[in-house]
Order: C-alpha cells, then structure tokens, then sequence
C-alpha cells in the first residue's frame, strides 16, 4: 500500500519511482494521492489497513509526513505493519512523537558519520552557530552551495554566472565540502549534485539527542539519481 504525495518529485525515490519499481516486480498500485496539507488521514489509513500490508510506504514529507505519521501511530499501525519511505528529515524526525520515530528511510545527507574526520570537525564547528543542536542536510545544503560558488569562482577568477556554469559540468565537491563517502560532483547534462543517500531506520535518541537514525546502507549519486534521461532536465547553453 502506498500513500503518495501529489507535486513532490524526489529523484526517483518519489512516489513514482515506487509504483514503477512496485509494477516491475508484478505488484499493482492501489494508493492514494492525498492533498497537500490534509489534516485528518483517518479514511488513507483505514483503507490501507484493509489490505493488510506487511509494510506501508510513506512518500509524503514535511509536515504532512509529521502528520500522517502521528497518526499511523496514533491508530496503532505502529504494532501491525512496518512503514517506511523516501526521505525522513531531522527535522521531521524531532516532530513526530516518539511512537512514530519508526521505520526505514532516507536522508539526504547525514550528520552522524564516525569514520569521517572531516564531518566530526564541521559538526563540531556548526554546532554552536546554531543552537547547539546537530546539523541538518538544510545545514549541509546551505553549506555546500556557498562552498561550490567560492570554489568555482576562485578556479575559473571570475564570478561571471555563464562562465561559472560551464565550469560547474564535472565539478568535484573537495572532501572536507562533501562531508560523505565518495566523491560527489556536478554531472554534465543537468548538474544535478551526484551525492550519496543514506539509507536506514529511525528510531528513538540514542545517547546524543539528535541521533534517531541509523545508517544501513550508503548508495552512491549516480546510482541513486539515475540517468539524466529520465530526469527531464536538459541543459542547453546559448552560443
């Protein structure tokens, strides 16, 4: 059973990509597409429970995910199906109640990764600037953007936006930027960031207050964005 979120494109792990990947492996789709900003999800969730899954997928997000979640809890789905989905952010993960901290999901970036060094020393710096409290990938967003432009433009010596995006086709965030395994960079064709997903549970804190997530697995950029085929984006510079 599957409750997809309308207008919500998330590489291929939105809620198209689940139907496609459902159809293929000879499954059928029976979900929903429930409106933005529902407040009550009594009527989707008693009419997945009718179908008795083992595992509900979720492909919601921000507080509509919060939401639904509360509720899937709230109806104790929690004790009947597993549920799990696309991404789950941190701070998603600190507004839902500690009965629907469960499942398996995504995150686009990851701010507990022991074996980095250079991650430990940026989480240790940002920390303080922002509450105390762990980054986020809203944190690690913002940083690798201003990163990307200042490194660009101290490559190419200007800050001229035509030249700079020509420059952006291959380029490689430097290690201490990417904070993650492998080596992320821009890709010809869309310049779609070719970053890891981290993918594993969520659950309740674990020692630090914001280390609800267990990393599982960690899926490389380009396996995780798929082709720029399949993106519809296509880059076409002036001449």
């Amino acid at each position: 059973m599957v409750l997809p979120h309308p207008r919500l494109r998330l590489r291929p792990f939105g809620s198209g990509g689940f139907v496609k990947k459902l159809k293929a492996a000879g499954g059928e789709f029976a979900g929903d597409l429930v409106p933005l900003g529902s407040a009550d999800y009594s009527a989707y969730l008693i009419k997945a429970k009718a179908y008795g899954p083992k595992v509900l997928i979720n492909v919601m997000g921000g507080g509509d995910q919060v939401n639904s979640l509360k509720q899937f809890a709230a109806f104790g789905l929690n004790k009947q199906m597993a549920v799990g989905g696309t991404l789950f952010e941190l701070e998603s993960l600190r507004a839902v109640p500690a009965e629907a901290r469960v499942g398996w999901w995504t995150m686009e970036w990851w701010w507990n990764q022991p074996d980095n060094a250079h991650v430990k020393k940026w989480v240790s710096e940002i920390r303080p600037k922002i509450g105390g409290k762990a980054p986020s990938a809203r944190n690690w967003f913002g940083y690798v953007a201003v990163q990307t432009f200042a490194g660009l433009a101290n490559q190419e010596k200007t800050v001229d936006g035509f030249k700079l995006a020509h420059a952006m086709q291959g380029y490689k965030l430097p290690a201490e930027v990417a904070l993650q395994p492998g080596a992320p960079f821009y890709r010809e064709g869309d310049h779609e960031l070719m970053a890891s997903v981290f993918a594993g549970e969520a659950h309740n804190a674990k020692g630090d207050p914001d280390n609800m997530f267990t990393v599982g697995a960690v899926v490389p950029g380009e396996k995780a964005a798929g082709p720029v085929s399949e993106t519809g984006c296509k880059i076409a510079f002036p001449s």
